[in-house]
């Protein structure tokens, strides 16, 4: 028996954008929201998650203490209250640095700017708010990329005093750092993420300062690097993170002109492919990343160009959540591919899904600006292959996206209404 629903409004959904790939499995959603901003504006620091908490560590602010070596600060984000705290500043102020979570400790590695550069490695524990001094990094730099693989520290590249650039790893346990073969091309400012067992490094400048676009890949299994899909521009000072088999790019500075770009770039682990131009709520370069344990990326502050060298440059507060509703198919628990039919629609149309678990399962429809409808509110379904009549007589003539949401987990579907 087909079952039919009223549309009917629950609400807007603000900074809402679908992609589609050109594949045939699940399209993605994504959802952009700002949250509370921070205490103070920061460029260049950088940030993690522990304990369900986010930590902006360091970077400048250009304007409130004019410290061109960066700030001691630490601003720490609750998303359940969606309020910042400022806790035990770091004993080195610092910019340009790296820091990454182990076993709930956060670590802030180097950092600096041209003239200093800092091998400073210095643990925080947020249950006694107590900085410890650990090994120092073999090497001084900053801008470097920062990734952990198995409860390791390992950082890539970036600004150094001499030429050795090579891959450092740092073992918190153990305390003690070794060294690792260096990535083919050099680079400085490079978006970073790891999964797998592999480090991607992306984009950067490189030693003669030109932008690059390259995808470099360390296997931390085999101490080896290699070239993979190279993103579809060049980028330096842009950020990364990775949900499901999916790498997020964000923003960064377009060469040569040192300014932020709006775009957004994804790349396809599984696939060996980049998709995008995607748009960010607002163009920032030198921002800070964070991903939560369930999945959300944390986006803050930035600049909107080079304060170097624009005097009237523009120096961040925000913090914008990002949100993916589709982790893809490999994931088993969701819904498998909607199914729409007749699509052009004129009035009634029909969606096939099926599930592949007894699921408590949504159905929303947006229009193009984002504007909300349910279709099925949270209604419990058994594994296997289900039915349900849409009816749109009445909507306007466009674009709509059907979203399904099964077990946490989304896939979604454009729709014609033709009239």
């Amino acid at each position: 028996m087909k079952k039919i629903y009223p549309l009917w409004v629950s609400g807007l959904m603000t900074f809402l954008w679908i992609s589609f790939t050109g594949f045939s499995t699940l399209a993605q959603g994504y959802q952009w929201t700002e949250a509370n901003e921070m205490m103070y504006p920061s460029v260049a620091h950088s940030a993690c998650s522990t304990g369900g908490k986010i930590f902006a560590v360091g970077g400048t602010d250009k304007t409130l203490h004019n410290n061109e070596y960066g700030e001691s600060w630490v601003q720490v984000f609750d998303p359940a209250t969606n309020s910042w705290t400022e806790v035990a500043p770091m004993p080195t102020p610092r910019m340009m640095l790296g820091v990454a979570s182990v076993n709930g400790i956060v670590y802030a590695i180097g950092g600096g700017y041209f003239g200093y550069l800092s091998s400073a490695n210095e643990a925080y524990d947020p249950s006694t708010g107590v900085w410890t001094i650990k090994a120092s990094k073999p090497s001084p730099g900053s801008s470097f990329g920062i990734c952990v693989v198995n409860n390791k520290i390992y950082t890539v590249g970036g600004m150094k005093e001499n030429n050795d650039w090579s891959t450092e790893v740092y073992d918190p346990l153990t305390d003690q750092w070794s060294t690792l073969p260096a990535m083919p091309h050099p680079v400085a400012g490079m978006a970073c993420a790891s999964v797998n067992g592999k480090i991607y490094v992306i984009g950067g400048v490189d030693l003669n300062y030109n932008g690059v676009n390259f995808l470099q890949v360390f296997d931390v299994t085999t101490n080896t690097w290699e070239y993979k899909q190279h993103m579809p521009a060049t980028r330096f000072g842009a950020v990364a993170a990775v949900v499901g088999n999916k790498i997020y790019v964000f923003g960064g500075a377009v060469w040569p002109v040192n300014t932020a770009t709006q775009s957004f770039y994804i790349y396809d682990i599984t696939t060996n492919t980049w998709s995008g131009d995607e748009s960010l709520p607002i163009p920032t370069q030198w921002a800070a990343i964070a991903l939560s344990d369930d999945n959300t990326i944390y986006l803050s502050a930035g600049e909107n160009k080079c304060m170097m060298t624009y005097p009237d440059a523009i120096v961040y507060k925000f913090l914008y959540k990002f949100k993916v509703f589709n982790l893809g198919l490999e994931n088993p628990v969701g819904p498998e591919i909607i199914r729409v039919s007749p699509n052009p629609v004129s009035d009634l149309v029909l969606v096939n899904y099926s599930t592949a678990n007894y699921s408590n399962v949504t159905l929303e429809m947006f229009n193009a600006t984002g504007s909300g409808m349910k279709i099925q509110d949270h209604r419990l379904e058994n594994r296997g292959k289900h039915e349900i009549t849409v009816n749109m007589t009445g909507f306007a003539a466009g674009i709509y996206f059907l979203r399904i949401t099964a077990e946490g987990v989304s896939a979604v579907r454009k729709i014609l209404k033709v009239k």
